[in-house]
Protein backbone atom coordinates (compact mmCIF):
# COMPACT_ATOMS: atom_id res chain seq x y z
CA UNK A 1 0.00 0.00 0.00
CA UNK A 2 1.59 3.33 -0.77
CA UNK A 3 0.44 6.95 0.26
CA UNK A 4 0.90 10.41 -0.67
CA UNK A 5 2.52 13.88 0.54
CA UNK A 6 3.54 16.96 -1.41
CA UNK A 7 6.97 17.06 -2.43
CA UNK A 8 9.63 20.35 -2.88
CA UNK A 9 8.26 21.34 -6.48
CA UNK A 10 8.84 24.74 -8.92
CA UNK A 11 6.52 27.51 -7.31
CA UNK A 12 3.63 27.67 -9.16
CA UNK A 13 2.45 31.89 -8.64
CA UNK A 14 -0.75 31.72 -9.91
CA UNK A 15 -2.15 30.06 -6.23
CA UNK A 16 0.13 32.11 -4.54
CA UNK A 17 -0.08 35.51 -6.29
CA UNK A 18 -4.03 34.95 -5.53
CA UNK A 19 -3.67 34.43 -1.53
CA UNK A 20 -0.59 37.38 -1.08
CA UNK A 21 -2.80 39.59 -3.30
CA UNK A 22 -6.09 38.84 -0.98
CA UNK A 23 -4.27 39.47 2.16
CA UNK A 24 -2.66 42.59 1.22
CA UNK A 25 -5.69 43.82 0.03
CA UNK A 26 -7.22 43.57 3.48
CA UNK A 27 -3.98 44.86 4.89
CA UNK A 28 -2.76 41.50 6.93
CA UNK A 29 0.42 40.53 7.98
CA UNK A 30 1.43 36.42 7.50
CA UNK A 31 1.73 36.50 11.66
CA UNK A 32 -1.75 38.27 12.00
CA UNK A 33 -3.29 35.36 9.66
CA UNK A 34 -1.06 32.46 11.54
CA UNK A 35 -2.60 34.31 14.62
CA UNK A 36 -6.20 34.07 13.96
CA UNK A 37 -5.98 30.82 11.67
CA UNK A 38 -4.11 29.10 14.06
CA UNK A 39 -1.73 27.70 11.33
CA UNK A 40 1.91 28.33 11.11
CA UNK A 41 3.71 30.77 9.54
CA UNK A 42 5.55 29.13 7.40
CA UNK A 43 2.73 26.84 5.77
CA UNK A 44 0.81 30.14 5.39
CA UNK A 45 4.41 30.95 3.42
CA UNK A 46 4.73 27.56 1.72
CA UNK A 47 1.40 28.21 0.27
CA UNK A 48 1.94 31.59 -1.00
CA UNK A 49 4.99 30.32 -3.00
CA UNK A 50 3.69 27.21 -4.06
CA UNK A 51 6.32 25.63 -1.53
CA UNK A 52 4.18 22.47 -0.28
CA UNK A 53 6.87 20.03 1.02
CA UNK A 54 6.78 21.58 4.58
CA UNK A 55 3.77 19.30 4.94
CA UNK A 56 3.92 15.78 6.09
CA UNK A 57 1.26 14.57 4.43
CA UNK A 58 -1.00 15.83 1.39
CA UNK A 59 -4.57 16.16 3.73
CA UNK A 60 -2.69 18.82 5.60
CA UNK A 61 -1.79 20.84 2.58
CA UNK A 62 -5.64 20.55 1.49
CA UNK A 63 -6.85 21.70 5.03
CA UNK A 64 -4.40 24.52 5.30
CA UNK A 65 -5.21 26.38 2.18
CA UNK A 66 -9.26 25.78 2.62
CA UNK A 67 -8.93 27.56 5.57
CA UNK A 68 -6.47 30.27 4.53
CA UNK A 69 -8.09 31.16 1.14
CA UNK A 70 -11.74 30.82 2.91
CA UNK A 71 -10.38 33.53 5.77
CA UNK A 72 -9.06 35.56 2.31
CA UNK A 73 -12.11 35.18 0.53
CA UNK A 74 -10.82 33.60 -2.45
CA UNK A 75 -12.06 30.11 -2.01
CA UNK A 76 -13.81 29.93 -5.53
CA UNK A 77 -14.06 26.83 -7.62
CA UNK A 78 -11.18 28.28 -10.15
CA UNK A 79 -8.74 29.25 -7.06
CA UNK A 80 -9.35 25.69 -5.94
CA UNK A 81 -8.78 23.88 -9.08
CA UNK A 82 -5.53 25.69 -9.31
CA UNK A 83 -4.43 24.84 -6.20
CA UNK A 84 -5.35 20.93 -6.91
CA UNK A 85 -3.36 21.06 -10.08
CA UNK A 86 -0.33 22.51 -7.64
CA UNK A 87 -0.71 19.64 -5.25
CA UNK A 88 -0.73 17.08 -8.09
CA UNK A 89 2.12 18.39 -9.84
CA UNK A 90 3.64 18.07 -6.18
CA UNK A 91 2.26 14.47 -5.55
CA UNK A 92 5.10 12.31 -3.71
CA UNK A 93 3.77 8.32 -3.08
CA UNK A 94 5.59 6.57 -0.35
CA UNK A 95 5.13 3.33 1.01
CA UNK A 96 2.45 3.01 4.07
CA UNK A 97 3.56 0.56 7.22
CA UNK A 98 0.88 -1.49 7.66
CA UNK A 99 0.98 -2.84 11.34
CA UNK A 100 0.40 -6.41 10.96
CA UNK A 101 -0.16 -8.39 14.39
CA UNK A 102 2.85 -10.66 15.25
CA UNK A 103 2.39 -14.66 15.31
CA UNK A 104 1.81 -16.06 18.97
CA UNK A 105 5.53 -18.06 17.82
CA UNK A 106 6.97 -14.56 16.59
CA UNK A 107 5.79 -12.81 20.13
CA UNK A 108 8.14 -15.53 22.07
CA UNK A 109 11.11 -15.63 20.19
CA UNK A 110 11.76 -11.80 21.76
CA UNK A 111 15.04 -12.14 23.27
CA UNK A 112 13.32 -12.00 26.69
CA UNK A 113 11.62 -15.54 25.82
CA UNK A 114 14.62 -17.16 24.25
CA UNK A 115 17.07 -16.27 26.99
CA UNK A 116 14.53 -17.38 29.51
CA UNK A 117 14.32 -20.52 27.16
CA UNK A 118 18.06 -21.41 27.43
CA UNK A 119 18.42 -20.91 31.10
CA UNK A 120 15.34 -23.20 31.69
CA UNK A 121 17.11 -25.63 29.84
CA UNK A 122 20.40 -25.34 31.29
CA UNK A 123 18.71 -25.64 34.90
CA UNK A 124 17.27 -28.98 33.85
CA UNK A 125 19.87 -30.55 32.48
CA UNK A 126 21.78 -29.17 35.77
CA UNK A 127 19.01 -30.79 37.71
CA UNK A 128 18.60 -34.11 35.95
CA UNK A 129 22.56 -34.57 36.56
CA UNK A 130 22.73 -33.58 40.23
CA UNK A 131 19.58 -36.09 40.40
CA UNK A 132 21.19 -38.81 39.05
CA UNK A 133 24.31 -38.41 40.79
CA UNK A 134 22.24 -38.49 43.96
CA UNK A 135 20.46 -41.62 42.77
CA UNK A 136 23.66 -43.11 42.07
CA UNK A 137 25.13 -42.52 45.26
CA UNK A 138 22.08 -43.87 47.48
CA UNK A 139 21.33 -46.12 45.12
CA UNK A 140 22.19 -49.91 46.68
CA UNK A 141 24.02 -52.17 44.36
CA UNK A 142 22.42 -54.84 42.31
CA UNK A 143 22.63 -58.50 43.93
CA UNK A 144 21.24 -61.76 42.91
CA UNK A 145 21.56 -64.87 44.65
CA UNK A 146 20.71 -67.81 41.87
CA UNK A 147 21.74 -70.58 44.50
CA UNK A 148 20.95 -72.18 47.04
CA UNK A 149 17.44 -72.43 46.22
CA UNK A 150 16.60 -74.38 49.27
CA UNK A 151 16.85 -73.81 52.44
CA UNK A 152 17.75 -77.70 53.61
CA UNK A 153 21.01 -78.79 52.01
CA UNK A 154 21.60 -82.31 52.37
CA UNK A 155 25.42 -82.41 52.25
CA UNK A 156 28.41 -81.05 54.20
CA UNK A 157 29.20 -78.39 51.33
CA UNK A 158 26.72 -75.95 49.12
CA UNK A 159 27.32 -74.44 45.87
CA UNK A 160 26.71 -70.45 46.00
CA UNK A 161 26.26 -68.75 42.59
CA UNK A 162 24.45 -65.01 41.90
CA UNK A 163 25.22 -62.00 40.03
CA UNK A 164 26.17 -58.72 41.00
CA UNK A 165 26.42 -55.82 39.04
CA UNK A 166 29.66 -54.11 37.61
CA UNK A 167 32.39 -52.84 39.52
CA UNK A 168 30.94 -54.26 42.83
CA UNK A 169 32.90 -55.94 45.50
CA UNK A 170 30.67 -59.52 46.63
CA UNK A 171 31.75 -61.36 50.00
CA UNK A 172 30.53 -64.39 51.33
CA UNK A 173 31.12 -64.80 55.14
CA UNK A 174 33.40 -62.18 54.68
CA UNK A 175 35.73 -64.36 52.00
CA UNK A 176 35.48 -62.27 48.38
CA UNK A 177 34.06 -63.60 45.96
CA UNK A 178 35.37 -62.70 42.55
CA UNK A 179 33.26 -61.94 39.80
CA UNK A 180 33.65 -62.78 35.97
CA UNK A 181 33.31 -60.18 32.95
CA UNK A 182 29.40 -60.72 33.24
CA UNK A 183 29.43 -59.87 36.50
CA UNK A 184 28.77 -63.80 37.94
CA UNK A 185 30.47 -65.37 41.19
CA UNK A 186 30.54 -68.24 42.30
CA UNK A 187 31.76 -70.26 45.45
CA UNK A 188 31.43 -72.92 47.78
CA UNK A 189 30.62 -72.78 51.57
CA UNK A 190 31.37 -75.74 53.75
CA UNK A 191 28.44 -76.56 56.52
CA UNK A 192 27.92 -77.67 59.94
CA UNK A 193 25.15 -79.83 61.22
CA UNK A 194 22.11 -77.72 62.13
CA UNK A 195 21.54 -73.85 61.27
CA UNK A 196 23.99 -71.99 58.94
CA UNK A 197 24.09 -68.32 58.29
CA UNK A 198 24.62 -67.59 54.35
CA UNK A 199 25.54 -63.64 54.55
CA UNK A 200 26.65 -62.10 51.39
CA UNK A 201 27.63 -58.45 51.34
CA UNK A 202 27.66 -56.38 47.47
CA UNK A 203 29.57 -52.74 47.60
CA UNK A 204 29.17 -50.35 44.71
CA UNK A 205 31.77 -47.41 43.83
CA UNK A 206 29.69 -45.14 45.71
CA UNK A 207 30.20 -47.76 49.14
CA UNK A 208 26.37 -48.12 49.45
CA UNK A 209 26.06 -52.33 50.54
CA UNK A 210 23.23 -54.41 50.04
CA UNK A 211 23.50 -57.53 52.36
CA UNK A 212 21.67 -60.55 51.62
CA UNK A 213 20.91 -63.19 54.36
CA UNK A 214 19.72 -66.84 54.30
CA UNK A 215 19.67 -69.56 56.74
CA UNK A 216 20.03 -72.77 55.40
CA UNK A 217 19.49 -76.05 57.75
CA UNK A 218 21.82 -79.22 57.19
CA UNK A 219 20.11 -82.13 58.95
CA UNK A 220 21.88 -84.04 61.99
CA UNK A 221 22.11 -87.87 61.18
Amino acid sequence: MVGTRPAKIRSDTTVGKILVQARRLRKLSLAEVSQALKIPVHHLQALEEGDLSVFSAEVYARGAFSQYAAFLGVHAEATQNAFLRVLSGAREYVPLRVHRPRSWLASKLSPRWVLAGVLLAIALIVGSYIAWQVQTFLRLPAVVLHEPTTEVIQGATVAVRGTAEAQAQVTINGAAALLDADGNFYTTLTLHPGINVLHLEAVNAAGRTRVLERHLLMPRH
